[in-house]
């Protein structure tokens, strides 16, 4: 297992993100309001036009 140490951490939650396990966490930001960002930003997504 590796852990990231607070130099190489930039705090963009990629990391977070990728891990499976759900091990790391981003302390600056809990669960609920980085779900809440996605949804918000989800909902005012238009979907892409069709191909025709």
């Amino acid at each position: 297992m590796r852990q990231i140490s607070d130099v190489e951490c930039k705090g963009c939650g990629l990391r977070v993100g990728a891990c499976l396990a759900g091990a790391i966490s981003a302390g600056q930001f809990a669960d609920k309001q980085i779900l809440a960002e996605i949804e918000g930003l989800l909902a005012d997504a238009k979907p892409p036009p069709l191909a025709v």
